[in-house]
């Protein structure tokens, strides 16, 4: 038995911390004082508090401690003293073995040129959401209440909340023309640029709403003012104001403040074909759920542990479209919610792999900065009858449906029509400076057996299921 190490937690108890001393005092006295191994099976003399071995106590005098000699009777030998702590031990789990309950912790991560701050968001105080998906933050930026915004900030409330329509307490103080309550809100790290419904952005809202004071301040918290909508349109498209119009393109001066992203509150593991020994390590860690099956649209998996050495797999790919966390086996040992916030974004998940590993990055900083998933915006019709192998995985259609529906996509049950009436869609993850980026219907066909007619206009196109497994890979609608 290993002498415990005291958690990080962040809980504030006299009571607790003087239990856990308590209880390392104990397990560091269950040696035995004369082979010095631990025993499941120890002996404690109660007049001298001195424990041993019953293969060591046997061979002693009868009745007579082997360490300072004095002499006991029957009522002084505690022959299961492991198993009267063994209560002791069970409080102690009912204490930490609340899986949903995580530390709190801030991380500081770096993102393609940016700095986040990722906050382990605790479960301590339970959260209201009405039938319109809305936290209390929504209601408070709504009413413009400065008080109540200061007071849920402080409570560590998420800021980056969306509620069922896709909207940021953010958008709310947009909306509701509050300068105090975005300044409140942009000073404590919110996210500038979360798209909302139709991927409008705060700043959008603000100039449509011709409240330059709000404009000028997203500017200056960096707000991108080529930011486009699922229709194509950027802030300066929401005004027939020019002088407004010239305010956006004019430069400013950008704050630096970190933006804070929110990491799962329940951290739930699953081990994809690693070592068993790593396997029965986690399961044996009683700070995060372990799950045997992996069904995301089922179930809610936060991580995944691979081997580095693995090789491409179904769950891999489904793992990057729903924007799972990825962890090494090697990173198993010692793990704790601690230990987990430098593991955010590693380098190398994968041996040789530097396009799935940069692809596996921003998957997972996609779902933190509560962008749209991978396929959201865009329509797939399959011509798939057979499977296929892709890089090294069978492709199906089955698994095709999965991981577009996983990844937010539509699936249509007839072919889609190359009249779009003049209408073009852009969907979140396309390349806006290519001739992509207007493309929201695909027909993914096989690739052994492609068809001869093929559509290639601005927004329909024929793909093919490699070209899908491409975009998972690097978590992009590549050309």
């Amino acid at each position: 038995m290993e002498i415990l190490n005291k958690p990080q937690l962040n809980i504030k108890s006299k009571e607790f911390e003087e239990f856990y001393d308590g209880l390392s005092v104990v397990l560091s006295k269950l040696k035995c004082c004369v082979c010095k191994e631990n025993s499941d099976n120890s002996v404690r003399l109660k007049l001298c508090n001195h424990i041993f071995c019953h293969k060591c106590i046997r061979k002693g005098a009868d009745n007579i401690c082997m360490l300072c000699q004095k002499s006991y009777n029957g009522r002084d030998r505690q022959d299961n003293y492991f198993g009267e702590i063994k209560a002791l031990v069970k409080d102690l789990d009912s204490i930490l073995h609340s899986k949903a309950k995580i530390p709190y912790f801030d991380t500081i991560v770096y993102f393609e040129g940016s700095q986040y701050c990722v906050r382990y968001l605790t479960c301590a105080v339970k959260i209201k959401v009405n039938r319109n998906g809305e936290v209390p933050l929504h209601l408070a930026c709504k009413t413009r209440s400065i008080q109540k915004v200061t007071e849920l900030l402080k409570n560590n409330h998420n800021i980056n909340q969306k509620d069922y329509a896709g909207w940021t307490p953010l958008h709310e103080a947009v909306i509701a023309n509050s300068v105090e309550c975005c300044r409140l809100l942009l000073e404590n790290g919110a996210l500038v640029d979360t798209p909302g419904p139709d991927y409008v952005m705060p700043l959008h809202k603000a100039v449509e709403n011709g409240n330059l004071e709000i404009v000028k301040l997203l500017l200056n918290y960096g707000a991108s003012v080529d930011a486009i909508d699922f229709n194509g349109y950027k802030p300066c498209d929401y005004t027939k104001d020019m002088g407004l119009v010239k305010f956006l393109l004019k430069d400013h001066e950008i704050n630096d403040v970190t933006k804070v992203v929110a990491f799962p509150t329940k951290i739930t593991l699953y081990a994809h074909s690693i070592d068993p020994s790593y396997v029965k390590q986690l399961k044996r860690n009683k700070s995060f759920n372990f799950v045997n099956k992996f069904a995301l649209n089922k179930m809610d998996v936060s991580h995944i542990v691979v081997k580095k050495s693995h090789n491409l797999s179904s769950k891999i790919l489904a793992a990057i479209v729903h924007g799972v966390h990825f962890l090494t086996e090697t990173d198993v040992p010692n793990l704790n919610p601690e230990t987990l916030s430098s593991k955010i974004l590693n380098k190398e998940y994968f041996d040789n792999h530097p396009d799935l590993n940069r692809g596996i990055q921003k998957s997972i900083m996609n779902k933190m900065l509560n962008r749209p998933k991978l396929f959201d915006g865009c329509s797939f019709f399959l011509m798939h009858n057979k499977s296929t192998i892709v890089n090294s995985v069978e492709i199906t259609e089955h698994f095709l449906k999965y991981i577009i529906e996983l990844g937010g996509g539509k699936l249509l049950v007839r072919m889609p029509s190359i009249d779009n009436k003049g209408i073009l869609n852009y969907p979140f993850h396309t390349n806006k400076t290519s001739n992509f980026a207007s493309c929201s219907s695909f027909v993914v066909f096989n690739d052994d057996d492609p068809p001869l007619l093929q559509y290639k206009v601005s927004h329909v196109r024929h793909v093919s299921s490699k070209w899908l497994i491409k975009c998972v890979i690097q978590f992009s609608l590549t050309d």
